[in-house]
């Protein structure tokens, strides 16, 4: 009885650990998901304001970085933040910024921003870390 006990509490902790974590997916379009951060401490970053606004619609593009990029034959995506702010995972088309930019073009070593009537800007990936091909992965 009591093994069988045992048993039921470990499942039990296996299956809630696994259910905390199942809404996370890295891939997912964040972009168009409400962040589920703490109002607390949004209201401390520089985004803070109107919710009714995405975090990633609020500033100017200047005040946005991307912390990196992941770049496939499949698809590709930025990882872009602001200082004291969660991270977004944004893709080739995404809005960003109070000025109507989107996301032009991932490449390896960062991103292109369009706006129409205007020129486009560059970012470079801040603080690059490592890059893996797919033949190093063998």
């Amino acid at each position: 009885m009591k093994k069988s006990l045992i048993s039921l509490a470990f499942i039990l902790g296996l299956l809630s650990a696994s259910f905390s974590f199942a809404d996370v997916d890295p891939f997912s379009r964040s972009f168009t998901k409400q962040s589920s951060g703490d109002q607390t401490s949004m209201s401390a970053s520089p985004a803070a304001g109107d919710n009714s606004v995405h975090p990633m619609l609020r500033l100017s593009l200047d005040q946005y970085f991307v912390k990196g990029v992941v770049t496939s034959s499949k698809g590709s995506l930025a990882i872009v933040s602001f200082p004291g702010g969660d991270d977004y995972f944004l893709y080739v088309g995404d809005p960003i910024g109070n000025d109507e930019h989107s996301l032009k073009s991932i490449s390896i070593d960062g991103v292109t921003f369009e706006k129409e009537g205007a020129d486009e800007v560059e970012k470079q990936v801040f603080n690059p870390v490592q890059t893996i091909t797919g033949s190093d992965m063998q």
